[in-house]
């Protein structure tokens, strides 16, 4: 699966060097502005989720906590009335959690659970199940109103699908007439002698038998004309049934116009969705990034880099986790713009800590390294980006980095008794 099919590749912010105000060599803080904000419940307080949702009072007494629990509670509110009155509810607040973990291996503990719920939104949540509990109910009594010949089933799919119903006619009678030719002759015969009494071939047929016997040959003339015309016709009509059907390349035209206009659809909806999910990762992104820089500040090409590799590492994380792909398809088949980007911007959050750190680790910008430096890792012997020490002394030949020291400026340095050299553990020897 694509990266960008989940809006978290794209780099929203301006090209390297690219943002207004500024040179490559303007330094900025990398973030300006804030757009998420969080928000805590006081433990204890009336916003306490446990006893919203925990069960009623009388469900709580017939699932008290254990006796040495609660009394180790109580002895310490008691020794603590400070700790009492900033957790008054603790013991009924326990008493809903340990019956929540309790239900909950009842069900098979929490991997099951999670397995669980991983199952039902790979076919795309409630809905999705209720739907495909609906397909498989629709199908037992396709199924069983083909056994039986059921006419409702004809009736329900001529309403549901008259074009498809008006063209499964001649197959069917084909096919039906290759399998089972009495049959056949069975099922057309009513059909048959409702048409030619519609056309007026009985009557043609009486009128003729009266022209005959009144010995009018005029009159037998002209109905003999007329019944020979008509099934002259009906032959050439049966013949050009068989030949290519006129209005395919109009059928084919609305077809191919109507998939064109669910491809614009899904388009709209997966830019939404992209547009929003970057707007909210990038917000959490940034303030990740405040949090590990403490204050400090980066150039902008260096900050532009930095966003840039996060959002591709990010990417690569999500669509390579287990079972994501296919959690992604049933989510976004659904068509719920608020559940596809809640899903999507989830899976990010899940990733995003450890990815930031790496990636400023990358830039020699975590911890205490000076910032603004270059993406590249640490080389063997702990040379690194930043400014090197400097020790004093001539070193040894074997301790001199020859690939970042000229040879021959080191052999004329030794006649000398001055020079420089760069040492193989990344630090710089004058004398």
């Amino acid at each position: 699966m694509d990266g960008e099919d989940l809006g978290l590749i794209e780099d929203s912010g301006a090209p390297e060097g690219g943002e207004s105000g500024g040179d490559g060599g303007e330094e900025t803080t990398f973030i300006e502005g804030e757009t998420e904000t969080e928000t805590e419940t006081p433990e204890g307080g009336e916003g306490g989720g446990a006893e919203k949702s925990g069960e009623s009072e009388e469900g709580e007494r017939g699932r008290a906590l254990p006796v040495q629990l609660r009394q180790a509670l109580r002895a310490l509110s008691e020794q603590n009335p400070e700790f009492a009155k900033k957790f008054p509810r603790i013991e009924r607040q326990l008493t809903a959690a340990l019956f929540k973990a309790g239900q909950a291996d009842k069900m098979g503990g929490l991997p099951a659970l999670r397995s669980a719920v991983e199952t039902i939104e790979a076919h795309g949540g409630p809905e999705g199940i209720r739907e495909l509990a609906e397909t498989a109910e629709a199908s037992r009594v396709l199924e069983e109103g083909m056994n039986a010949g059921d006419p409702v089933l004809a009736s329900t799919w001529s309403e549901s699908s008259p074009e498809g119903y008006k063209a499964f006619g001649r197959p069917y009678l084909e096919k039906l007439e290759s399998m089972d030719l009495a049959a056949h002759d069975y099922t057309v015969a009513p059909d048959m002698v409702r048409t030619l009494t519609r056309t007026g071939v009985y009557d043609s047929m009486a009128d003729l038998e009266t022209a005959i016997a009144g010995e009018k040959f005029e009159d037998v003339q002209r109905h003999f004309q007329a019944l020979k015309k008509f099934f002259l016709d009906l032959r050439q009509f049966g013949s050009s049934v068989k030949g290519p059907d006129p209005l395919k390349a109009e059928r084919d035209r609305f077809d191919q116009e109507r998939q064109q206009f669910a491809t614009e659809q899904t388009k709209t909806f997966y830019g939404g969705v992209r547009g929003e999910v970057n707007t909210q990762v990038m917000a959490y992104t940034n303030r990740l990034l405040r949090q590990e820089l403490h204050g400090r500040k980066i150039r902008l090409e260096t900050a532009n880099r930095l966003r840039k590799q996060i959002n591709e590492d990010l990417a690569e994380a999500v669509n390579t986790a287990e079972g994501y792909a296919d959690r992604y398809k049933a989510v976004m088949k659904q068509n719920d713009h608020g559940k596809a980007v809640q899903f999507i911007t989830a899976a990010a959050r899940t990733k995003l800590p450890i990815i930031v750190k790496r990636v400023l680790r990358d830039f020699n910008l975590a911890g205490g390294t000076p910032a603004g430096g270059p993406r590249r890792a640490v080389l063997a012997g702990g040379r690194g980006a930043g400014t090197p020490a400097t020790v004093a002394g001539r070193p040894k030949t074997g301790d001199v980095d020859f690939s970042r020291t000229d040879k021959t400026a080191w052999l004329g340095s030794l006649n000398l008794g001055h020079g420089e050299a760069w040492l193989k553990n990344g630090k710089k020897a004058k004398w």
